[in-house]
C-alpha cells in the first residue's frame, strides 16, 4: 500500500471515530491510539507510524463497538480477525 493510500485509510478511520463519538457509540478517548500522537494530517510522519496508528485505531474501534454499542450482541462486529 502506498503512503497516500494509507493516509486516506487513516483519514477514513479517524472520520468513523469522530462519527461514533458524536453518536455516543464509544466511550471517551481511544487509548493507546490517542497517545501515539499520529493523526492523518501528519503527512510528515513515517509510513510505518501511520500503519501502526491505523491498525491501532481500527482495532480499538472494533473493540469499543463490540462492548459498548447496539452492535455488541447481534454478531455484526467481530474482533476475531484482529486477534489472530
Amino acid at each position: 500500500m502506498q503512503k497516500t493510500e494509507l493516509l486516506h485509510l487513516h483519514s477514513l478511520f479517524a472520520e468513523l471515530k469522530r462519527h461514533l463519538e458524536r453518536e455516543d457509540a464509544i466511550d471517551g478517548p481511544l487509548e493507546p491510539y490517542e497517545s501515539m500522537a499520529v493523526r492523518p494530517a501528519h503527512a510528515h510522519r513515517s509510513k510505518d507510524r501511520h500503519r501502526e496508528a491505523t491498525i491501532e485505531l481500527a482495532s480499538t474501534i472494533a473493540d469499543e463497538l463490540a462492548k459498548n454499542s447496539k452492535y455488541a450482541d447481534d454478531g455484526q462486529v467481530s474482533t476475531a480477525a484482529a486477534d489472530g
